[in-house]
């Protein structure tokens, strides 16, 4: 890679350009002819100079030569510190080519500081300490500065100078005072001693520069001093020095580039103002997004607490519906409201069914004693006629007539009896027609009595296994389910008691619980090692359950737990927090660990997670984990993967805990409940079906008996129907064959036969009557006594003015009594009366049902809430808001505040906002991409217009740079996604349209932000690659010819594919053709600011190659200062106008400036050699 020194000067020879005057000026007379040249650099205490020391500079070329690490650089630094802010490197090119090194303490690397109190290096002191070697200012205070006089073409003098002091307690260069003062004269540093001799620590430093030079310009702001610099010395146009002092850093700190693109790129052109314009719309986009964030936000509060006046109206409302219906004493004992309105209401109903029922008693007995007569009327006409048929011989068929009366009832009941067994049969499914039937029945009943005993034993015990098997799993599900529920709150392994018992401590302690982790929180099983949890969790499970607290704490906790009453054992450990980690976070997998313990395992990133390491790494924890258990025996605390633990001569096999708890997740473990409750749920239906079926076959099985009990009280005769027919049937046939023999008989027996139904008619109706008679006037009685003890309870309540019902009360009861007897509109009063106890039953249900309603509505309204506050503290936490129902008011006046804001319903407004920032910034930013570019051509135009008057290369033609456009297609593509965003301003769209715009944008945008930008983001940004128009053209140098000249144009590109001449006289050329368009000067004759410094810039220069670089920087007018190497001196004397030499005492570290002159006048450029001497060794 080629440094821009290494080519700034051509190895031609250049003899005829250094004689001829090149740094003449024009006419000194003219104003804006006037040059400035640096006329000396002069340093009082600064590095290894001790004291005062000057530096003079030539109007043309000085070169300073000296030893590696004499100074050279030192003093170049000087010129830096003096005309530079601090932002600008210290020692540039002697330290890294191309990047300098910043103005810190860190690495070693040159600051202020360092320069002022002389550091040479660093001491090891005695036990391993080291110390700082300083010349100067070590423990006490000291002082140093910098000055530059320049002188104009008309004799004209202007001295810059900063002033520093440091304190002895100084150890950043912040601790520096300082202050900057300019004066329109030559100065001396030296005349500073008096002054400084005496100042201390608080002492203004401006007092000494005024006290040596009263007419010095003083201040302390760098903006200040400059600007008088770039005023004084006009550098920069327009007064904007701060470009031009960049580019002449930029030159002296001796950056390399490959390219001539690079080289104008970095060199000369500005950060181009897409990334201000792409900042100013990425800031207010921010703001925008910010604000829609805010509004969402508002929106998302408003959602969450919309309905909060409705269901607080609600719950107002159920409440007051619970009063109401408190003060009739639904549920209260004694005399209540509700119970005066019942006994007034009764009473009422009482006196109308009275009423009532008396009229009908007294219209039944009438009815009754009608029916009596007629009775008696036709029994004296039945026994008339039962006379006569007794006259007329009809003895035995009155006695056959009886017989068959008899024995027709028998019939009817036998029957009657015989359908009863036959339906017994059949629920034991067995078919009963005959004898046959009834014995094999019989027999069956029998049969099933004797083994019932047996039957019945088997059932009860297979039911109480059941329900055993019920009982078990019914604990089981409820034991999972509370460890589900444990585990899903607490986030961990940790469950049951370990939960209570640390809640509790936390407790006595004042403590959160997050404060307080088990150790099985801390660590879990590294990934790939999951068959080693058995023999992890076999081995820590005893300090896997121990909670952790602070160690510095340990006598407060024993204090405080001392009398604790707790329902199980804690266990503790003191463990102390932020201790150095001995191992990654992510387990140690180092050789020696990582067949171990803790090789199997991962720690959080808690505090303690140092310490724990440390702790398990203890031996006894430690243990070697091992395949087989014959390994077990081969020494120290081994472990099988299934527990198998063995040390010396202890062992043990199996688990004291067989829950795992061990780990940051409990996913695997709420999978496994949940696995086995699904498993125990299945269990679970199966047992409840087998009870079922088992008592299913119970029911069957007794009903079965009770019914073969039945069948057993049975006997044949009960049920013979055939034998009882037979004889009705012999009695039937006699009688037909007496009545056959005379007819006068047959008509009586007709007679009485009517006159006997007519009569059992007659009683029927005569008892009926009687009966109603009889009920009625028992219902009036009854109505009677009721209302009498209904006003003996009432009456003593009447005066009660507590007990007295309002006008909406009465109403509201009655409104309820109404609704429950609305079926009963053709009810007789005496049954509306006698149904009242049923249907203040059914008021009072009507009443319970409405006030449990109230009360799950207070229920729900209040959960509502309760949910509401949570759901909102949990999504915007304040801890000013509480969670219960007294926050109501302060949840409502937020909502109230979000509505009188109507933040939330800013859409409209957001939507403006978005169109307006799309053409406000957007659209700038796209113009800008296109200016830029322009601008970049336009600057151009000048720097080519210099360049078209210099001579370029050994064929004297001429130089210009050209510009080719180089956009990718990224490029290409964001451009065209940027001109489109930015019509955003012109176009109408929904919210929701505008919503999913904004996302596309917030994808868009953060392809621009920076990494300062809190947002900024790797792998989404561009930003360099999208906005830095630079990288959007490539600019290259033509040389071409002039005059009568044919020869071919050449395309310049690559530095270091030309010659070395021709490379550094390009660059040369170009940097400083740039350099006089920095300083404004390029429309004149020469720059008005000719000072150039060029530290070690011709480190790989040659006598030969040297000169087309002089060339070029005297062609175009420029004072150069160049600090080289001594044994590149005779390669570049030739060159030079004046020479000096630094020198360093090895023994002392102090440098020293020698000035060199000529034994013999100047050689001709044709020969190779001059002869030199140094100036007697005098210090200037």
């Amino acid at each position: 890679m080629t440094t821009i020194q290494d080519n700034l000067f051509d190895r031609a020879t250049v003899a005829d350009l250094v004689t001829s005057g090149a740094g003449r000026v024009g006419d000194a007379a003219d104003p804006a002819a006037t040059q400035w040249k640096m006329e000396s650099l002069q340093v009082i205490n600064w590095g290894g100079f001790e004291g005062h020391h000057t530096l003079p500079f030539h109007p043309d070329a000085t070169m300073l030569s000296g030893g590696s690490g004499t100074g050279k650089s030192t003093l170049l630094d000087a010129y830096t510190a003096l005309m530079m802010p601090s932002s600008v490197a210290f020692n540039g090119a002697s330290n890294d080519a191309g990047t300098g090194r910043a103005r810190n303490e860190a690495g070693g690397q040159r600051t202020l500081l360092t320069y002022l109190r002389g550091k040479q290096g660093v001491n090891d002191d005695t036990g391993g300490a080291s110390s700082d070697n300083l010349l100067r200012g070590k423990g006490r205070a000291t002082w140093g500065a910098v000055a530059g006089t320049f002188v104009d073409t008309r004799g004209h003098a202007f001295s810059a100078l900063r002033l520093y002091f440091v304190p002895a307690t100084a150890t950043h260069s912040n601790d520096i005072s300082q202050r900057m003062a300019t004066l329109a004269d030559r100065l001396t540093l030296s005349a500073l001693d008096p002054a400084m001799a005496t100042h201390i620590v608080g002492k203004p430093l401006a007092a000494a520069i005024k006290a040596t030079w009263p007419e010095a310009k003083v201040t302390k702001e760098y903006s200040e001093f400059s600007n008088t610099l770039y005023r004084k010395l006009a550098i920069g146009a327009n007064g904007d020095g701060l470009n031009a002092l960049d580019l002449l850093a930029r030159i002296q700190a001796g950056r390399s580039f490959n390219s001539v693109n690079g080289l104008y790129r970095q060199l000369v052109l500005d950060t181009p103002s897409t990334f201000k314009d792409a900042d100013m719309a990425l800031e207010h986009f921010d703001t925008i997004a910010g604000d829609l964030a805010r509004m969402e936000e508002a929106e998302r509060k408003h959602t969450t607490l919309r309905h909060l006046p409705e269901v607080h109206g609600r719950l107002t409302a159920a409440r007051a519906r619970i009063r109401d219906l408190d003060q009739f004493g639904l549920t209260r004992p004694g005399f209540t409201k509700l119970t005066a309105w019942s006994l007034r209401l009764e009473c009422d109903l009482i006196d109308t069914a009275a009423d009532h029922a008396r009229d009908r008693h007294r219209a039944a007995a009438g009815d009754a004693q009608t029916a009596i007569d007629a009775t008696e009327a036709l029994w004296d006409e039945l026994d008339a006629a039962r006379e006569d048929f007794r006259n007329s011989g009809g003895n035995e068929l009155s006695g056959l007539a009886d017989r068959l009366a008899n024995y027709s009832g028998q019939l009817e009941q036998t029957r009657g009896r015989r359908d009863q067994f036959a339906a017994l049969a059949a629920e034991v499914s067995t078919a009963f027609n005959s004898r046959g039937d009834f014995d094999s029945i019989q027999q069956a009943a029998r049969a099933f009595a004797k083994g019932s005993d047996g039957w019945n034993e088997t059932y009860q015990e297979e039911r109480y296994e059941e329900r055993n098997k019920l009982t078990e799993h019914s604990k089981r599900k409820k034991e999972l389910e509370n460890d589900l529920r444990t585990l899903v709150d607490s986030g961990t392994r940790i469950r049951g008691p370990l939960v209570t018992l640390r809640e509790a401590v936390a407790k006595r302690l004042g403590m959160a619980v997050t404060e307080l982790p088990y150790v099985a929180e801390l660590i879990d099983i590294r990934p790939g090692e999951e068959r080693w949890r058995t023999a992890v969790e076999t081995v820590l499970g005893g300090d896997a359950r121990r909670i952790v607290i602070p160690a510095h704490r340990r006598r407060e906790v024993a204090r405080a737990l001392n009398d604790l009453n707790l329902g199980g054992r804690v266990n503790l450990i003191d463990g102390t927090a932020d201790v150095p980690h001995r191992f990654p976070l992510d387990g140690a997998t180092g050789a020696d660990q990582a067949g171990r313990i803790l090789g199997k395992l991962v720690f959080a990133d808690h505090p303690y997670a140092g310490w724990l390491q440390a702790h398990l790494a203890d031996g006894s924890l430690n243990a070697l984990c091992v395949n087989h258990p014959d390994e077990l025996d081969a020494g120290g605390f081994r472990v099988t993967a299934t527990g198998q633990t063995r040390h010396g001569i202890r062992s043990a096999v199996g688990r004291a805990h067989r829950e795992n708890t061990i780990g940051f997740s409990n996913e695997d473990d709420i999978d496994a409940i949940q696995l086995e409750l699904n498993d125990l749920e299945r269990e679970l239906s199966g047992v409840m079906d087998r009870i079922r079926d088992l008592d299913t076959a119970a029911s069957q099985h007794q009903k079965r008996a009770t019914t073969y009990a039945a069948i057993g009280t049975y006997q044949w005769e009960q049920l013979d129907v055939a034998t009882l027919e037979e004889r009705i049937d012999g009695l039937k046939k006699r009688q037909e064959e007496l009545l056959g023999s005379d007819n006068r008989l047959q008509g009586l027996q007709k007679q009485i036969n009517d006159l006997k139904e007519l009569h059992r008619l007659a009683q029927l109706k005569d008892a009926g009557l009687h009966n109603v008679a009889k009920r009625a006037e028992g219902v009036w009685q009854k109505l009677v006594e009721r209302k009498d003890e209904t006003s003996r309870i009432l009456d003593p309540h009447e005066g009660d003015e507590t007990l007295a019902l309002t006008d909406e009360q009465e109403t509201y009861l009655s409104g309820v009594y109404a609704q429950v007897t609305a079926d009963a509109t053709d009810e007789d009063p005496v049954t509306q009366a006698n149904r009242f106890t049923e249907r203040l039953g059914a008021v009072k249900r009507v009443l319970s049902d409405q006030q449990r309603a109230a009360n799950l509505e207070v229920s729900r309204c209040e959960d509502s809430l309760l949910d509401t506050f949570e759901l909102y503290r949990a999504n915007w936490f304040d801890a000013n808001l509480g969670d219960t129902l007294d926050s109501y008011p302060d949840y409502l006046r937020i909502l109230q505040d979000l509505e009188a804001s109507g933040l939330y319903q800013n859409r409209a407004e957001w939507q403006r906002a978005v169109a307006q920032w799309a053409g406000e910034d957007l659209l700038p930013l796209a113009q800008s991409m296109s200016s830029e570019i322009e601008a970049i051509k336009a600057r151009i135009v000048p720097i080519n217009d210099i360049l078209q008057g210099l001579e370029f290369g050994a064929r004297k033609g001429r130089l210009k740079l050209k510009i080719d456009d180089v956009n990718t297609e990224t490029v290409r593509q964001f451009r065209i996604r940027l001109r489109k965003m930015a019509t955003l301003a012109t176009k109408s769209m929904t919210f929701d349209q505008m919503r999913e715009v904004f996302a596309d944008l917030t994808d868009f945008m953060a392809l621009l932000r920076g990494p300062k930008d809190p947002k900024f983001s790797s792998e989404k940004s561009s930003r360099d690659k999208l906005l830095d128009v630079r990288q959007h053209v490539e600019v290259y140098a033509v040389e071409y010819p002039v005059g009568s000249d044919t020869w071919a144009a050449q395309e310049l590109r690559q530095l270091g594919s030309a010659s070395g001449g021709e490379s550094q006289e390009l660059i040369a050329f170009i940097i400083g053709s740039a350099l006089r368009f920095r300083l404004g000067d390029e429309l004149r004759d020469q720059p008005r600011f000719a000072p150039v410094f060029l530290d070690e810039g011709f480190v790989k220069a040659d006598s030969q190659f040297a000169g087309r670089a002089v060339s070029a920087w005297r062609g175009l007018k420029f004072q150069i200062i160049v600090g080289a190497p001594e044994d590149k001196f005779t390669g570049l004397e030739r060159h030079m106008d004046s020479f000096v030499v630094i020198q360093k005492d090895e023994a002392t570290g102090y440098a020293f400036i020698d000035h060199i002159t000529d034994r013999q006048p100047k050689p001709d450029s044709s020969e190779n050699s001059s002869d030199y001497a140094l100036d007697g060794g005098v210090r200037v």
